[in-house]
């Protein structure tokens, strides 16, 4: 059933009706095969919208991954997914309790860089101007030392090496870069106790989020999700960040890890003319991404055959250098109910002459523009389930069996090697 996937012709999703004459009468399709950005205000029904792009996409076998911050979404996808493609589905819930996924964005190719992008994230999210001079140069040092000398490396060995004098140096005496261990010079022997504690604090502030059990026991995995693997096995990765269970803290952390894990496994993807489309949907786009170069996101990962579906409730929302990388990259531009604000931007961009048109939407009423002239449509209802509630449970429960490690058992080896601290 995915022979042929690779043609843009199986990208067209229907997800509600034009009118054609006097009637509702003609599919409105996106093309999943170019970057969309869906904007609306609450109850405009973006999560209905979203949710029958995702299951339609699914029961056509591409290989997905949906980034929920609710909870519900990623819900109604579950029930909706066939039963012929239920070994690909990888269920990823922070909140379970039993089951947990690794998620180790060190893993791979390109070490530097992934320093890079995890430091870019932590320090984003608090605000990078608290991350500058002596604190930047700490945590870039200690982090490549830790990358070029410890196996099967993990975040959770980076925090150990600024509060751990024996690890620390340990790590010294096996680094071989020389303006490593000029730094380790000054670090140890330069500075005094008070010096270190000093340039220490800042990074561990940042660095301590990913303390959060509910963290810790994903990110401390050395193995864990493959980005990689899940593209070129079509598989379908849900991340089910629901910010009520979790913490908004963890969700927005979460979120930016796994999208800077498909921006690294897009550069690292052969493609060839049959590769399939990897599609990527991100509800709260702002907030789950943070840290992670918008424009490079969009404009690299394009070229990787995989496309990004971003939903956000305003422009404002979105961070700086954002909206420029969003209008510039995509070609499926979806929009609902909007302030006067948004109005006036967005209708510039579609080509509408009157801006309140979109301040006077009704719920489940879009403007579309894809590659065509810009249009009216009313979006489809909820998709009927493929089962029941018990299907639900049996795909989640599988996935966990095949995906998830015991939460007691890696916090046991978490803890282990903590024990010295």
């Amino acid at each position: 059933m995915g022979e042929g996937l690779g043609s843009s012709l199986f990208m067209n999703i229907p997800i509600g009706r034009k009118r054609i004459y006097y009637g509702w009468d003609s599919p409105f399709e996106v093309d999943l095969d170019h970057h969309g950005f869906f904007i609306g205000k609450t109850g405009t029904g973006k999560s209905t919208v979203l949710e029958g792009l995702c299951v339609r996409a699914i029961r056509m076998g591409l290989p997905m991954c949906i980034i929920d911050p609710h909870g519900s979404l990623a819900d109604g996808i579950a029930g909706k997914i066939p039963r012929w493609r239920q070994n690909d589905v990888i269920w990823f819930d922070p909140a379970d309790p039993e089951k947990v996924l690794g998620l180790n964005l060190l893993e791979g190719q390109n070490p530097d860089l992934r320093l890079d992008q995890l430091l870019s994230i932590l320090a984003n999210f608090y605000g990078s101007t608290s991350w500058l001079g002596r604190a930047d140069y700490v945590s870039r040092n200690l982090g490549m030392a830790v990358m070029r000398t410890v196996p099967n490396v993990t975040v959770i060995h980076i925090t150990r090496a600024f509060v751990d004098d024996d690890y620390r140096h340990s790590l010294s005496a096996r680094v071989t870069d020389e303006f490593n261990l000029q730094f380790f010079k000054k670090y140890d022997e330069t500075w005094d106790k008070r010096q270190r504690e000093e340039a220490a604090a800042s990074p561990l502030n940042k660095f301590d989020i990913l303390n959060k059990p509910v963290l810790r026991d994903i990110v401390g995995q050395p193995r864990g999700i493959n980005f990689g693997e899940i593209m070129a096995g079509r598989k379908i990765l849900i991340c089910r960040f629901a910010k009520g269970q979790i913490g908004g803290e963890v969700a927005a952390v979460l979120g930016a890890l796994v999208t800077a894990g498909i921006l690294f496994a897009a550069l690292e993807r052969e493609v060839t003319k049959d590769t399939p489309t990897f599609g990527v949907v991100i509800d709260e786009f702002h907030n789950l991404t943070r840290g992670v170069a918008h424009e490079h996101l969009l404009s690299e990962t394009r070229k990787y055959r995989i496309s990004l579906t971003m939903a956000d409730q305003t422009i404002e929302q979105l961070p700086e250098g954002a909206e420029a990388g969003i209008f510039g990259n995509v070609s499926n531009l979806i929009v609902g109910k909007v302030g006067a604000t948004d109005a006036r931007r967005l209708a510039a961009e579609l080509g509408i002459p009157e801006p309140l048109t979109l301040q006077r939407l009704s719920p489940h009423y879009w403007y579309g523009r894809t590659t065509s002239d810009p249009i009216l449509f009313e979006a489809d209802g909820p998709i009927k389930k493929f089962g029941d509630e018990a299907w639900r449970s049996t795909l989640i429960r599988r996935s966990r069996s095949n995906y998830g490690q015991p939460r007691q058992q890696i916090e046991a080896k978490l803890q282990k090697f903590l024990r010295r601290l």
